[in-house]
């Protein structure tokens, strides 16, 4: 079995999401009928929502049209990228695999030892307009980042720069 929401990385309305259930599981597993609505739950039926179910279809159809291998492409490109210009920010060392092996379209990176990652995320925010994402401090006290085929280059030299600026370096 495997369940996921599909508002991030498919781009679909938020409440989407998707379950596969093998042969195997389906013998395990009975998840509630569609038909039922909200009477599965609560004994009253209701207004289903239709914008998110046609939502998730549309999203469907468009990263098909783009297709999965070009959209991870690009996301492997960017973080290729990202993942160099980190490693030139001193202080700044990258927790994230740098080679393919392990690799995903996110980039986790540790700051320099004193930073206050929740801070640094704020100021990103706030000065810089830069969204980033704090690490649980039990992982490493940084930052994580992730690609998708609507991020380019220049968002990533704008993070560069920002990074620069509030750690203390120059922003070029």
């Amino acid at each position: 079995a495997y369940a996921t929401s599909a508002h991030k990385w498919m781009l679909a309305p938020k409440g989407t999401g998707l379950l596969y259930l093998s042969e195997k599981a389906r013998e395990r597993i009975a998840p509630p009928l569609l038909q039922h609505g909200n009477a599965v739950y609560t004994a009253a039926t209701g207004t289903r929502d239709l914008a998110g179910i046609l939502g998730l279809g549309a999203a469907i159809r468009f990263l098909t049209a783009i297709g999965q291998e070009r959209i991870e492409r690009r996301a492997f490109q960017l973080r290729a990228v990202a993942c160099e210009a980190l490693s030139r920010i001193p202080g700044v060392r990258l927790v994230s695999s740098p080679g393919p092996e392990f690799a995903s379209a996110l980039v986790v990176f540790a700051l320099p030892e004193g930073v206050d990652s929740t801070a640094l995320a704020a100021a990103l925010r706030d000065r810089h307009r830069v969204i980033v994402r704090v690490v649980p401090p039990e992982v490493a006290n940084g930052l994580r980042i992730s690609f998708h085929l609507y991020n380019d280059e220049e968002q990533i030299a704008r993070l560069v720069r920002a990074l620069r600026t509030e750690l203390g370096g120059t922003p070029g």
